[in-house]
């Protein structure tokens, strides 16, 4: 069957004022709504501000995109995907504003040409041409032994183009110290199916080929238990959301050596021909380390201390505004601490000091065994001011 090329209007208005995205009302009647980018520059910005939101600026760097900004855009009220935060990014392979709207299921609702190029490593991962590929890529540096991202896939292509040629992809590339995979920088691929190294794709999650329009698929898929079916005009998301089907949640995770940086690039793409577009929904602030770990990478040299008073304690501080960073004391006494949401405090990473070694930190409390945290470092044996303070 020969897939028919779908055209839309889109009227959608984008206002980026101190890189805070400000969505106008658009063609969506319904609680989720995506605000379609129309430069580089506010995709950049949204991958900045929104996915790397809980990356402080010294451990993110090289921001780039590739593709048509209209792939890209801001989704606010995303709660029918089951994330945490209902707010994030989305990539599509056609125009990013199709996917707010109801779907219909008895056609191609989004389903657009965007003359974009191809993606070699998402062209090695299906043994299949790519079309429409978009894009991006950055560094980043944990100081945590993984790197973490929630999304969810959706597609088109589901349910009556299952098991054809036209198995559009989503790639999350990885590559740095200690990787070597087969795609480019020797990267590996992280985004794959719950448990194995498939990666994730209309083939590798689906229900089985619908038969009719508007009926549910056959069931017998593999990995049918991940996929929600957005074919039923019944359910809330079949008036929010324009795909006829979407994973749940997923969760990419990768191992890396904390301290050193890695290139992350997140791809999508239509396969077989550029049409029936796919999606990609990426969480606000989910690329971190695992959110359930408490983490702290202890400083080794004085030198460390100061760069993270530098470039964490006081990162919105100009550098003509700042001077004279000093630190007395034992260096492993201080380190900067991530996945610190239990802590109630602005911002879930940050410095921490002890009198004795941060490496104990971490560690699970043990109530009724004595002292979990009690090391004599090597600091100061006295201090005037807080000898005063403390009346001795």
């Amino acid at each position: 069957m020969k897939k028919q090329h779908v055209l839309r209007e889109k009227i959608l208005i984008i206002i980026f004022s101190m890189l805070i995205i400000i969505p106008v009302s658009g063609l969506a009647q319904n609680g989720f709504l995506v605000t379609q980018c129309e430069t580089e520059e506010e995709v950049i910005a949204l991958i900045d501000t929104v996915l790397l939101y809980n990356v402080d600026s010294a451990f993110k760097q090289n921001i780039s995109f590739t593709g048509n900004p209209n792939s890209v855009g801001y989704f606010t009220n995303g709660g029918i995907f089951n994330f945490t935060e209902t707010t994030g990014i989305a990539l599509t392979t056609g125009y990013s504003g199709y996917l707010d709207h109801s779907n219909t299921c008895s056609a191609a609702n989004a389903s657009a040409n965007m003359g974009g190029s191809s993606d070699p490593d998402l062209n090695t991962m299906t043994g299949m041409q790519t079309f429409d590929a978009v894009i991006i890529e950055f560094d980043i540096n944990r100081l945590s032994n993984s790197v973490f991202l929630n999304y969810v896939f959706g597609s088109e292509e589901y349910h009556d183009y299952v098991n054809s040629q036209f198995n559009d992809a989503f790639g999350f590339f990885l590559s740095g110290p200690g990787i070597d995979g087969p795609y480019t920088n020797n990267a590996i691929n992280i985004a794959t199916v719950p448990g194995t190294d498939t990666p994730v794709s209309v083939n590798t999650i689906n229900c089985g080929k619908q038969t009719l329009f508007c009926t549910a698929p056959p069931g017998n898929g593999p990995n049918c238990d991940l996929l929600v079916d957005n074919t039923d005009n019944t359910q809330g998301s079949f008036n929010q959301f324009v795909l006829d089907a979407f994973t749940k949640p997923l969760n990419a995770v990768g191992e890396i050596q904390g301290g050193e940086w890695y290139h992350i690039k997140l791809a999508i793409g239509d396969v077989g021909d550029a049409v029936f577009d796919s999606g990609i929904l990426l969480e606000k602030g989910s690329i971190v380390a695992n959110p359930f770990d408490f983490q702290v990478l202890t400083c080794e040299s004085e030198e460390d201390v100061i760069n993270i008073v530098d470039t964490v304690l006081l990162s919105n501080v100009y550098a003509d505004n700042k001077k004279n960073i000093s630190f007395k004391g034992d260096p492993q006494a201080v380190g900067y601490f991530y996945g610190g949401d239990f802590l109630g405090l602005h911002a879930d990473q940050g410095i921490v000091l002890s009198n004795g070694l941060v490496n104990y930190i971490p560690d699970v409390n043990q109530c009724n065994t004595g002292a979990n945290a009690s090391a004599n470092n090597g600091g100061l044996i006295t201090e005037p001011d807080l000898k005063q303070l403390s009346g001795g």
